[in-house]
Parts: C-alpha cells; structure tokens; sequence
C-alpha cells in the first residue's frame, strides 16, 4: 500500500480512534494500561513509513490526550448552584424571635432588627412563618386572608421595609404559603357555607351534602386525631378539614380556588418582591374524589381511629397534586426570568419516602426545587435513638428514593418539632449540628438550634398559658403531652428580663427558665459555645468539598461516625464525630481514599470530664488516620491535599 494512503489511514484512525479512546478511559478505563504505540510500531517495516507512522500517530495521540484532558474537566466541573442551594435557611418563627413593641409577641421590625445577627452567622436565606391575619387556633396557619398582613405583627409598610433591608444585605426571603386550607373565619367560607346555588364560593372548599348529621360520609381522620368532617346546618352538608374544624380544606378541583391562590402567589413573587415559598401541608391539596374510605393499617382498630391508623390513599400524594406543582414551577419560572433571579419552590414532604420522586418530577416535568426532607426529625430518645448506625441508615434511605441529580436538604427540627437538644440530648447538639450542615445539600435551621435551646419545661406551662389549640382539645390533664408549644417558646438573646425578647411583663408564652446563662450574649463570647461552634462549621461548608462534592460514609460502628465529602481537584473532608459517652481509639484509613496523613481543620471538644484523655488537636496539625482519639462526644475534621 502507497506510504501516503497509509499516512492518511493512520491518521484518521489515530484521530477517530483516539478521541472515542479517550472518552471510553474518561469513565470507564485506565489509560496508563495503553500499550498501543508499540503495536502499531511492530509493524512498521518501511522507513520512510516509520517517520510517517511515528508523526501520525503521535499527532492522534496528541489529540487524545487533549480530548481526555477536556473530557474529565467537563465530567468534574463544578456545578452551578444557586443561593437556594448554596445558602443555610434560617426558620424564624415570628410570635418568638424579637419584640420590638414590648407588647409580649415578636413581630416583622423585631426580624429587622436582628437581621445582622442571623448574617452573622452565615445563614443567608430568612424563612418566615406565617404572618398573615388568622383566626388565631393554629399558630398563625388557620388564614383569613393571604394578602395581608397580621396587625399583630405589623403592616404591610413593615413588611416592604423589611424585604427592602434583607435584600439590600445580599440575603434571601421565603415566605410560608398555606394553600391547602383557610380558616373559618376568612370570607371564602362564609359565602360557601349559604346554599345559594348561584354564590360564586359555592365550591371552594370540599363538601359532602347529606342529611345524616351523625355518621361522617367517609372514615378519613384529621392529622390532629379526629374526624375529618363537620356538619353545616346552613350548608346542610358536611366540610372536609384535614387539620383542625376551623381550617376547611379548599377545592382545588375549582377552578376558581386555583386561580386565587396563583393570584395571591403572583402578589408576594412579583409585587413584595419575595425569593420564593415554603408550601405548607402540600400532600393534602387533592382528595379522592369518590370519597372512598381509607384502608385501616394492620393491627389497627376501626373503633377510635387516629391520624395513624389509616393508610391515607385517598387523602394524600394523589396524582391531581403533583400535576399542580408542575403548573406553579412554570409559573415560578416565568416570574424568574422577568425578575432575572430563581423563584425558590420549596414543599412540605411528611409523605413515606418512596414518595418523594414525585414532588421532585412529574410526567418528566420538573416540580419542587426540593421537598423537605425530615428524616432527622425523627431522631429522639423516644424514637430513632442518636446512634451512628441509625443515623447512617437515615442518610442513605434518603439517597436511595431521592432521584438522581435532584438535591438534598437536611433540618433537624422546626416548630411542629421537639428541638433537638431535648430529643437527643445538649451534649450532643453540637454533633447533630454538625450533620446537619456537613452532610450535603440545603440546611435548614430553626431559630434557636444555633444556641442548643431547648423546649420550655412541662411544668413551666398551665393550661391557661398553653396557646396550641390541637394540644389543648386533649384537656388538663394530656394537653402537655399534645402541645407544640414546648419548642416554641420566645428566642434567648441575653440573660437580662424576658431574655432580651421583650420588655413587657407577660410575653406570650413563657420564656425558658435556662436563659440566664443559655443565651445568644453569653454564647458569642464563648470560643467553644455551640453558637460560636455552628458559626465555624457554616463557614467551612462553603468549601467545594463540602458545597457539592460526593458523600461517603467511612467507619460506622456502635460508637463512631464518619463521613467523607470530596469534590473532584479540592482538597477532601474527613469528618469523625464520637457518640459514645466514653474515649474511643479508631483507625479511619480503612481504604485508598483516606489519606494516611492528615491535618487538622477543627476540633470541636465535647462533654467535659475530668477523667477524658487530655488531647491538644491543633488547627493544621499533621496526624495519622489511622490512629486516632476521640473524647466522649468530640468531632475532628481532618482534610490533605487534593488528587486526580
């Protein structure tokens, strides 16, 4: 064959053939094992063919490497985040954050106020429980209106100022959005309630005519332990509330209801200006519409049915549900391009796992930017105990339904919750923390959980002062164990009257005795308080590693976690953290991933004792990983330089 025809094969296929070579070692081969050149080279016989073949093919080989080269960087790019995944989300709950009336409930100036706290400490994204009018049974979630603001806490003028302050800060606001029920008392249901045919609210909320107004036209039970249905004598029917009596459910099989609801979403997106939502209750905006029973879990009782009781496949997740997700996504998209920023449509998921692909996508259209996700919620003495090995099975049961490239997110409790500290204990706040902002995605924060507060005393509440009105339907003598008012009480700033919160002599619900010397004053001048630890600990998951990199649980057993986030040319994160109440000795350089050096990057001491082992864990310290000491409730953060 003529040299030249020869040239021209070669080349080509050096050319063809090494760019497909190259993207099949990018993902799936070793490119050192090449041994190519010396077959081709073998032969070669000619020599003049031999400086042909040698050009061309080095030529393709050239451009293999470039193309492999270019293929991994595509492949281990850092992605593009936005501030919904890049921020923490700090949850305010408003009635307790801060009086700036003294008249004993937080309000919208008390968030301005201490808008440079919560900067301070790195969190980024503000989410505002509800402060519309309300009929005052459920915390502010029973609306009257979703346009308004509650004068309780301030007006519309403050609610503009305060969105004007937070964005001239570079931070973000997500408002709690209840679209799922009204109150009673709002005038949708008013008009709803008289049997007037021609009402245009006829049909805004779910109704069942019937004269029977004993036996409820279907077995589905509240979330809040009771029937599900109420007789109207006007109406003559009964109303559907999945919450309390006074929270009728809206229809969203009506047109109407949907078209108000967009509108008032369109009000705080595009005229307040607003980032985004957090949807409430979302699971229950569509029941089934035959009105079947639902079937009774096994080994329950038909006779004094509580919400848990029943499989909820005709109340909850029905399909209608999500295909009106997929319509607000697109409307949050629109609205994001006109304004050129992310319209962040966040969802409340209580829904069982498997669940969760649906909030996520829908007929392959795109949903949620994430649904909450509560798997740590559950930790508590009572339920899933702090172990390292329930935490790992909780983390990696959320990957595993949690579809691919969707994104996570993490909180360790919210105002419906026990706080953390008093579920699992203070000693171990400071680790719960630490997962919750280490173990990658979004992190959401209940005001108060950066201090370790804890929930207010059982004996420290009467009946009198309890404020929860699905606690205190269960009476004196349960309503302690039913009420969420325990983890909701007023926020600990100083150690002065009312714990800074207010200067009246009565504040809303009673501060927690602790807050002499528990507090966000005495905290920030502590080096190892839990404020000053979770400020650090914000501030180090800003690193790639940390922001978007792979997780990796390393050793697991009765008394160690550890976990290792790397991302692709950043140096990697080896975080080990001590459950056990005892000093534990362990060896983290289990496999080639672990480097055998390490250095220090923070060392947060736990549970002092006089008879812990003293260790001195130095900040850029070097160790070796596979020895190493840990003190009863420690956490050491480790990292070495980055590899290919």
């Amino acid at each position: 064959m003529n040299s030249y025809v020869k040239l021209v094969l070669y080349s080509i296929g050096s050319l063809v053939f090494g760019p497909v070579l190259a993207i099949y070692l990018t993902f799936f081969g070793d490119f050192y094992t090449l041994s190519l050149k010396y077959k081709i080279l073998e032969t070669i016989t000619d020599d003049w063919d031999i400086v042909l073949h040698f050009v061309a093919f080095w030529i393709g080989f050239y451009c293999m490497l470039s193309l492999l080269y270019e293929c991994r960087k595509i492949k281990n790019r850092p992605p593009k985040l936005d501030w919904w995944q890049t921020e923490v989300i700090y949850q305010i709950y408003v009635r307790s954050f801060f009086d700036s009336t003294n008249n004993g409930s937080g309000d919208l100036r008390g968030i301005m106020k201490k808008l440079d706290y919560i900067k301070s400490l790195g969190t980024r994204v503000i989410w505002i429980t509800p402060m519309y009018p309300s009929g005052g049974k459920d915390g502010g979630y029973d609306v009257t209106s979703l346009t308004e603001i509650d004068p309780l806490y301030g007006s519309m003028k403050d609610f503009d100022e305060l969105v004007q302050q937070i964005h001239q800060r570079d931070m973000f606001l997500l408002l709690d959005f209840i679209p799922n029920h009204t109150s009673n008392l709002h005038h949708w249901f008013k008009e709803s309630c008289k049997n007037d045919p021609e009402n245009p609210y006829r049909d805004f909320y779910v109704w069942y005519p019937s004269d029977d107004k004993i036996n409820p036209p279907t077995n589905w039970i509240s979330v809040f332990g009771e029937s599900a249905w109420t007789y109207n004598e006007t109406r003559k029917a009964w109303y559907l509330h999945q919450f309390l009596k006074e929270q009728p459910d809206l229809n969203f099989r009506c047109a109407a209801v949907r078209k108000e609801i967009e509108k008032s979403m369109r009000f705080w997106l595009e005229e307040k200006n607003v980032d985004g939502f957090r949807i409430d209750a979302f699971k229950h905006l569509f029941e089934d519409k035959n009105f079947d029973n639902e079937p009774l879990v096994r080994g329950a009782g038909s006779n004094k049915l509580d919400y848990s009781g029943l499989k909820h496949t005709k109340t909850a997740d029905q399909p209608e549900t999500y295909e009106l997700l997929s319509q607000w996504r697109s409307m949050f998209d629109e609205i994001g391009k006109k304004t050129n920023q992310t319209k962040a449509l966040i969802v409340e998921c209580t829904s069982e796992l498997s669940a969760i692909g649906q909030y996520y996508f829908f007929n392959n259209r795109p949903n949620a930017n994430f649904a909450l996700n509560f798997q740590f919620c559950s930790l508590d003495e009572n339920g899933v105990e702090f172990k390292p090995k329930n935490v790992k099975n909780l983390i990696e049961d959320y990957h595993r339904h949690l579809p691919k490239k969707c994104w996570s997110n993490w909180q360790l409790g919210n105002h419906d919750q026990k706080r953390v500290a008093t579920r699992i204990g203070s000693e171990n706040v400071n680790l719960a923390n630490a997962l919750n902002l280490l173990i990658g995605g979004t992190a959401v924060v209940y005001n108060g959980e950066e201090i370790g507060m804890q929930d207010l005393p059982k004996n420290n509440l009467t009946f009198d002062q309890c404020m929860d009105e699905s606690g205190k339907k269960y009476g004196p003598k349960l309503f302690a164990e039913k009420s969420r008012d325990y983890c909701r009480s007023p926020m600990q700033w100083s150690g002065d009257k009312n714990a800074g919160f207010s200067l009246c002599d009565q504040t809303w619900l009673p501060v927690h005795p602790n807050y002499k010397f528990e507090n966000v004053t005495s905290q920030l001048k502590c080096d190892d308080s839990h404020l000053s630890i979770f400020k650090n600990l914000v501030n180090l998951r800003r690193s790639p590693s940390f922001q978007w990199g792979s997780y990796q649980p390393v050793v697991v057993n009765h008394e160690i976690f550890s976990f290792l986030r790397k991302a692709y040319g950043f140096p990697p994160f080896l975080v080990a953290m001590n459950f056990s109440g005892s000093l534990v000795q362990v060896n983290l350089a289990i496999s080639n991933d672990i480097a055998p050096r390490a250095y220090v990057v923070y060392y947060i001491k736990g549970t002092k004792n006089q008879m812990d082992t003293q260790l001195d864990y130095e900040v850029k310290s070097p160790l070796l990983t596979k020895n190493l000491k840990l003190n009863p409730h420690d956490l050491i953060i480790l990292t070495w330089a980055a590899t290919e």
